[in-house]
């Protein structure tokens, strides 16, 4: 439960319960008697048969009052009021539609979803955040963020999403099962669509990509090989470490388009006028030339992975003629 919700509700309990302990000590009512008090007290509908009858009853009944109507109105403001209209969204169908497009689809909203987040927002790729949570959906609207709350393995949520127009789709649910029937529905809807899917046990990595995945990623692989690494090759770790926490330094990848500045150029190009540098790039045919020779022509169709800061990877992305998707 989220912690704004679960302060409310206390507050609202300890509102009736201090008003109940309250006029059963000044009043002398029963339980009973003292609830009903405090309840007339605190939804203010006026006192009927039965009302505080000494001084300092009515004086507490003015505290109790006061205190007791701002913790309900806070209760209908914040929990009760958002979940009876995301209710009635999705009991008539009135959400609306996502409006972006070459957006990624991010199913499940978990702590690896949180940092996918953060890396898209500081590449400038719109997203849309699926997940059949109520709470979850709140807190990422009050942040801003596009949000479809529902199945993700549904078809009906994830054209909702807009699978159909999205560049990507990364599975990142709490269980590898849902991750798969995801994956399913997904690639039953748009055959040609990315879908990455995190994998939370190593053994359902073959399932996963034999459910759809064109990538799975494992948690447990990748921080395996990260500690393998920082053993083997400690400085190539530190290397790789200051690539993924380095605010100036950021890994990219750019694809030529049709008719960009880039085509027919060698690698060298890209470093003279960004000050980037090539570290791999595929090319057309699907060969990989890792650290090509700076005379290598990059054709139209080509892939080249580029280090650099952001303003140098914009120049690279003016240069191949497409919006990029990188690391940090």
């Amino acid at each position: 439960m989220e912690l704004r919700t679960l302060t409310t509700l206390l507050l609202l309990i300890g509102s009736v319960a201090g008003g109940v302990a309250g006029f059963m000590h000044l009043e002398k009512l029963g339980f009973g008697d003292a609830l009903y008090l405090t309840i007339q007290t605190i939804t203010t509908v006026g006192y009927g048969d039965l009302a505080p009858r000494t001084e300092v009853g009515r004086l507490f009944a003015n505290f109790v009052m006061l205190g007791g109507v701002s913790v309900g109105l806070a209760f209908l403001t914040l929990v009760l009021w958002p979940y009876l209209e995301e209710r009635m969204r999705n009991m008539f169908g009135l959400l609306e539609p996502v409006k972006a497009r070459d957006h990624v689809i991010i199913c499940g909203y978990t702590h690896v979803a949180e940092e996918v987040v953060k890396e898209l927002r500081t590449y400038g790729v719109s997203f849309v955040v699926v997940d059949k949570h109520e709470e979850v959906a709140h807190r990422l609207r009050r942040e801003g963020a596009p949000v479809v709350v529902g199945d993700p393995a549904d078809e009906r949520t994830l054209i909702e999403a807009g699978v159909l127009d999205a560049r990507a789709l990364i599975a990142s649910c709490r269980d590898d099962s849902d991750n798969a029937f995801v994956t399913i529905t997904a690639t039953k809807l748009r055959e040609d669509l990315p879908v990455i899917v995190r994998a939370l046990n190593v053994e359902n990595i073959r399932k996963l990509k034999s459910a759809g995945a064109s990538h799975v990623i494992s948690p447990e692989v990748v921080g395996g090989e990260m500690v393998g690494r920082s053993v083997v090759a400690p400085y190539a770790a530190l290397f790789l470490d200051g690539v993924g926490l380095s605010k100036e330094l950021h890994i990219s990848q750019f694809r030529a388009s049709r008719g960009a500045e880039i085509v027919s150029r060698p690698v060298s190009h890209v470093g003279a006028v960004s000050g980037a540098s090539v570290v791999a790039l595929w090319l057309p045919t699907g060969k990989l030339v890792v650290t090509p020779p700076p005379d290598t022509t990059i054709e139209e169709g080509s892939v080249a992975v580029v280090i650099g800061s952001l303003e140098q990877l914009q120049m690279v992305k003016n240069m191949f003629g497409e919006e990029h998707g990188g690391k940090r």
